[in-house]
């Protein structure tokens, strides 16, 4: 069968995409039987790799005193030949703090010197600020943003062709920094929260499918399904999300009866990024996600 560089495999009246094929077939697979390992299963098809003793190491890089806390600007190295930086918000009191690792598409310095950030150190929060692998640059590098699926496309095709996702790493470098942060002495190992924004949210929401130490995720602008994205008729930007053969094993759905951890969503979407009404997220995610509208100068979900 050949297709045009759109997708297009007929070009006669009634004419088809490759799209319309997919969803043709998915229609006709079989439900996901029950009592299947469906934590397995999310590791596998993720492609996370990431074990809850893998801790990485961590060099200090600067330190700033601000008012009641200090910020650390650190180099975290994930995997071989694979550093990321972080700047992690110390507060000034003694004893076990929470700990709250923000991931965001924001540079790490933006988003580490927004009052929210400094907020929440004052009140007590040790915040790490971390922009995971795949970011913006990343994207852009050497590959078309012409891609129906989005400027991410390039870099999750390069990830899949070693068998792994965009989703899957992220959340393999979310699970380690979670692994840095429970070895620490001044943090409360109970009192765990990873905050996701847009696509960084789904990879937040698989590391606490298999990492029960999160105690708590928030979600912000992130799909609600990956069988509502495929159904619908149009999407915009996915491919930040995709992962190859995701409906044969499990959903969002799946993965939040996975996680033992207070789930929290603002604002989440469709699959051409548009906010959701609350009870048509509420029907989609279930009764255990706690879903709102967040303005855009209301201050982050998070306490």
């Amino acid at each position: 069968m050949i297709g045009t560089p759109t997708g297009q495999v007929t070009l006669s009246l009634g004419s088809r995409i490759a799209e319309d094929l997919n969803r043709e077939h998915a229609k006709s697979l079989p439900k996901l039987a029950a009592g299947r390992d469906i934590a397995k299963e999310v590791r596998s098809t993720a492609g996370m790799a990431a074990t809850l003793n893998d801790v990485p190491k961590v060099t200090m890089n600067k330190i700033e005193e601000r008012d009641g806390f200090r910020l650390e600007t650190v180099t975290i190295a994930m995997e071989l030949g694979m550093d990321l930086g972080a700047t992690v918000a110390i507060p000034n009191q003694p004893g076990a703090k929470p700990a709250i690792v923000m991931m965001d598409q924001l540079p790490m310095a933006t988003t580490a010197a927004t009052p929210e950030v400094a907020r929440l150190a004052k009140s007590g929060k040790i915040v790490v600020v971390l922009q995971p692998r795949g970011t913006p640059v990343d994207a852009q590098s050497g590959v078309s943003t012409q891609f129906a699926l989005g400027p991410y496309m390039g870099v999750n095709l390069r990830a899949v062709v070693v068998g792994k996702t965009l989703v899957g790493m992220r959340a393999d470098d979310a699970i380690r920094v979670v692994n840095w942060l429970v070895a620490r002495p001044d943090v409360d190992r109970s009192a765990i929260t990873l905050y996701g924004k847009g696509a960084l949210g789904m990879s937040a929401l698989h590391a606490a499918a298999v990492d029960s130490r999160i105690d708590r995720v928030i979600l912000e602008n992130t799909l609600v399904s990956y069988r509502n994205a495929l159904e619908a008729p149009m999407h915009r930007n996915l491919s930040e999300y995709a992962i190859p053969g995701v409906l044969k094993h499990y959903d969002v759905s799946d993965l939040i009866s996975l996680t033992k951890a207070k789930i929290v969503a603002a604002n989440p979407v469709d699959a051409v990024g548009q906010q959701l009404r609350i009870k048509q997220a509420e029907e989609l995610l279930g009764n255990r996600v706690q879903v709102f509208r967040r303005g855009p100068r209301d201050p982050w979900p998070v306490e």
